[in-house]
């Protein structure tokens, strides 16, 4: 009997001392979790985002593919404004002449 009344004191003594234990740790777990939460969404973030990586970097490929052909059309382009320029020019030109001559065919005809 002398040694169960020791046990049951040490217990009595034990269980305080685990339940305080318990309410630190609760206490703790309440105090952690919202970054917990943080960093949990952090790291569903950065998958999302490295999900996208990929598709980012084959688009940056395709686009620097696309690039100089885009380049080489608008030096074509030039190209062939500058050769036609000077026919576009003598078009103009003779259209120009074509109407003035146009203006005095009926002042000829009356004369």
């Amino acid at each position: 009997v002398p040694a169960a009344e020791e046990q049951a004191a040490a217990l009595a003594e034990v269980v305080p001392a685990t339940e305080l234990a318990k309410d630190k740790e609760m206490a703790l777990q309440a105090a952690v979790a919202p970054q917990a939460e943080e960093n949990l969404l952090a790291e569903e973030k950065a998958a999302a985002v490295a999900e996208f990586v990929p598709a980012a970097e084959e688009q940056a490929a395709a686009l620097a593919e696309v690039v100089p052909a885009t380049e080489l059309a608008k030096d074509k382009e030039m190209a062939l404004q500058a050769a036609v320029a000077p026919q576009a020019e003598e078009n103009l030109l003779a259209e120009e002449k074509a109407a003035a001559v146009a203006e005095f065919v009926p002042a000829a005809e009356e004369q």
